[in-house]
């Protein structure tokens, strides 16, 4: 049987729509641009969402090839 692993995350919101988003040792900010009412910090939640993406397509085509 396989090791169940745990993962935390911790999000604040910030001034406007600016998200500061603790995961494990890392940091992001998820923010919208100017135009959008936001401080542009980070990338959107679209921005991460699509990012997010692109990584598991990758690393689990990876791990397939491997």
């Amino acid at each position: 049987m396989a090791k169940m692993k745990t993962i935390s995350i911790e999000a604040k919101l910030d001034e406007k729509f600016k998200i500061e988003v603790k995961a494990g040792d890392h940091v992001m900010y998820v923010d919208q641009t100017k135009a959008g009412g936001g401080t542009d910090a980070g990338p959107t939640p679209l921005e991460y969402f699509l990012a997010s993406l692109a990584g598991c397509i990758g690393t689990v085509s990876r791990i397939i090839a491997n």
